[in-house]
């Protein structure tokens, strides 16, 4: 399995299991795989180098069509942004809906980048995910 790959199971899980310290997972894989992990980020590297800039300001436009198109079917964005506080970070960290965890999902989907590491950039570059906001 390649590094990529396995980051991602990584974040799948840290994500299905919210309370999972990651170095605890690290720490049953190498049990398991008998493969030593260095670092908590596979994909190594800080967030610059995994996604530029203007990578994340594609992102974020292809997040902001998501949730054009979920608003246009009737759904109420603003109740997500609720539950993730409005903020890329509340985004990250708070468990959400169904319907935002699908929504992140379709923004999975369209970019290949996982969650944990668009919100991350979304955060780090500064940039609003919210609907209505406009950098």
């Amino acid at each position: 399995m390649n590094v990529d790959t396995t980051d991602n199971l990584f974040k799948m899980a840290i994500s299905i299991v919210k309370q999972v310290e990651s170095l605890r997972l690290q720490a049953e894989y190498t049990k398991i795989s008998g493969i030593t992990l260095d670092a908590e980020d596979l994909e190594g590297g800080d967030i610059e180098e995994r996604i530029p800039e203007a990578k994340a300001r594609e992102y974020l436009v292809q997040w902001k069509q998501i949730l054009t198109e979920f608003k246009e079917k009737g759904g109420n964005v603003d109740a997500l942004n609720v539950q993730g506080s409005g903020t890329s970070q509340g985004l990250i960290n708070d468990a959400g809906s169904n319907e935002l965890e699908s929504l992140k999902d379709k923004l999975f989907i369209v970019t290949g980048e996982d969650q944990l590491d668009t919100w991350e950039a979304f955060k780090h570059y500064n940039l609003n995910a919210g609907l209505d906001e406009t950098r």
